[in-house]
């Protein structure tokens, strides 16, 4: 049930902030600087041309990826308190 928990939060967490760093991300885009540079080439790699459906997505996935292993990582920094 632990793992569930942990998921389930991770995949909440990590929609948050996959969907709070998309104005960021325009505005970048706006000022001209580089951003998103690798998320499409990761894309276009993995299905060919990929629409913006599909970097949305994958844009999510890597958000609660990395979300759960934050999580698991500090769960086993504060285990060895």
């Amino acid at each position: 049930m632990r793992y569930f928990s942990l998921l389930k939060e991770s995949v909440r967490s990590g929609t948050i902030a996959a969907l709070v760093m998309i104005p960021f991300g325009l505005l970048l885009k706006f000022l001209d600087l580089r951003v998103g540079y690798y998320g499409p080439k990761f894309g276009a790699l993995l299905f060919g041309e990929p629409n913006r459906f599909v970097l949305f997505l994958q844009h999510l996935v890597f958000k609660i990826c990395i979300d759960v292993t934050s999580r698991k990582f500090v769960a086993n920094e504060g285990a060895r308190d």
